[in-house]
């Protein structure tokens, strides 16, 4: 990590007013001062890791992210809407097709983090735990490969075509 004169100036000044107004905050200004004053920047990106980014995903991720949760969503919506003969062929495990993405291998995680839990966007996940632990996505690609040939309607759609995107 590299920081300017000035922007050296401006940290240190900023902490200053922290200490000197006890705000307590999520970084502890003695130790900013500390690392900067001992020239041990690294020490910032170490202790505040969740801060600096070399870069965020890309803009592909973020539409791709989208374009999963907007694909779970119907579907779920469409195994909710279908007669009750016709939800018995789905099986119990399939019927909330969204599990999250892998928190420790996959950008689309900290996306859907923001989309749905800051953002508030699909509030059908906002409860769900978001880290499937594993690598789901190859699996919601090749459904989502399904899902795009077939035309959104009203009420969903029916069971051949949940099935279809299932068994991708």
């Amino acid at each position: 990590m590299e920081m300017s004169d000035g922007e050296k100036l401006i940290a240190v000044m900023l902490a200053d007013l922290l200490q000197a107004q006890g705000v307590k905050g999520e970084l502890d200004p003695e130790f900013v001062k500390e690392a900067i004053f001992g020239n041990d920047l690294w020490a910032l990106k170490w202790e505040y890791g969740s801060l600096f980014h070399d870069e965020g995903p890309d803009e592909a991720t973020v539409r791709e992210t989208a374009d999963i949760l907007t694909m779970c969503s119907f579907v779920e919506y469409s195994i909710k809407e279908l007669k009750p003969e016709e939800l018995a062929q789905i099986p119990q495990d399939q019927r909330e097709l969204f599990e999250g993405f892998d928190g420790n291998h996959d950008d689309h995680f900290g996306v859907s983090i923001m989309l749905i839990q800051k953002m508030k966007r699909w509030p059908e996940f906002a409860g769900r735990g978001l880290n499937s632990h594993s690598m789901v996505l190859p699996n919601y690609r090749r459904m989502y490969e399904v899902f795009k040939g077939f035309e959104i309607r009203h009420g969903g759609f029916n069971l051949d075509e949940i099935q279809a995107i299932l068994a991708a």
